[in-house]
């Protein structure tokens, strides 16, 4: 029988694939590569791994041409009580590691007590034109698990450079969801409803690499933070990602048919609407029947020089 499918060599190859995935996916766990990358983090681990099994097979094969069946039998036996090894220094680790957790637990998250109860957004109020802000800042959670506040922005030197003031750091749960593990006690996003994957902070200035935003939605307190940290949404973008579109009690506006103060009126009732497009201070608008279904299309203005002139809703 050719020796390079005998079963002796065919038990080697199927060892040394094993061995080397093992080793090839504990290196990358033990050397951080995956840290911070959230859910990327198991595929780059499982990348490593069967990398490096596939250099394992190829140092296999050249082993099993040179080596005699009796060698390759006791090689077999070798490499299965490393595997085993390393399997169970691997899973002690871990225990201890939780054993560590356990006895120095995570500070509880400390955020304000009155968070936004609503993801509905009223800005009827008096506010001045900086108060709008550009638009909304997202964080990437999901590739980066903690999201830096500075204090202060050096133009001379990148963001992440400067002095960190505080930090939210996210963990995924045992359901698999997004959580908030640890955050500074004024922490108060414009929105936050993370189990739909939802947190904005109001964007107040935008530099090369940092965004000026709004810390706490209440007392208006500005932070900086890294540009590439998170997504930014221009309030047009924003709108349109919206899921409803209402007028403020007391505040409805006429819904024409085009973008002008002097067009015509549409004359259907209005009372729910979606937004499908946004011209400079107006937003094209369907609007919705009691059963969702679009009636007829309009124009009205979703902001002006001072404020913004519409409530919306993220959630249906």
């Amino acid at each position: 029988m050719n020796k390079y499918i005998k079963p002796s060599s065919i038990a080697f190859y199927l060892l040394i694939f094993l061995l080397a995935f093992i080793i090839g996916a504990a290196a990358a766990g033990l050397s951080g590569v995956a840290k911070g990358q959230g859910l990327a983090g198991g595929a780059i681990v499982l990348g490593y791994g069967l990398m490096t099994a596939l250099g394992g097979i190829i140092l296999g094969i050249i082993i099993v041409s040179r080596a005699s069946i009796d060698l390759i039998k006791k090689a077999n036996w070798i490499i299965l009580a490393l595997a085993v090894i390393i399997v169970v220094f691997l899973r002690l680790r871990s225990s201890d590691k939780k054993t560590n957790e356990k006895s120095d637990p995570q500070p509880k998250i400390q955020t304000s007590p009155s968070l936004p109860a609503s993801l509905m957004a009223n800005f009827t109020g008096k506010s001045s034109s900086t108060e709008i802000g550009l638009g909304l800042f997202t964080p990437n959670y999901v590739e980066n698990n903690v999201l830096y506040f500075y204090s202060v922005q050096n133009p001379d030197i990148p963001i992440e450079d400067n002095p960190k003031l505080d930090s939210i750091t996210f963990s995924l749960s045992e359901h698999g969801d997004f959580t908030i593990q640890t955050a500074p006690p004024w922490l108060q996003p414009e929105h936050l409803k993370l189990d739909y994957g939802i947190i904005y902070f109001k964007i107040m200035q935008i530099g090369k690499d940092y965004i000026l935003l709004e810390g706490n939605s209440t007392t208006k307190t500005t932070y900086f933070v890294s540009k590439w940290s998170g997504d930014i949404l221009y309030w047009p973008e924003f709108i349109l990602s919206t899921f409803m579109l209402e007028f403020p009690e007391g505040k409805v506006q006429p819904v024409r048919i085009k973008p002008l103060e002097n067009a015509s009126i549409v004359q259907k009732p209005v009372r729910n609407m979606r937004a499908i497009s946004v011209q400079d201070s107006w937003v094209e608008v369907e609007i919705l029947d009691d059963q969702w279904s679009p009636i007829d299309k309009g124009w009205i203005r979703w902001r002006d020089e001072s404020k913004i002139l519409i409530k919306y809703s993220l959630l249906s």
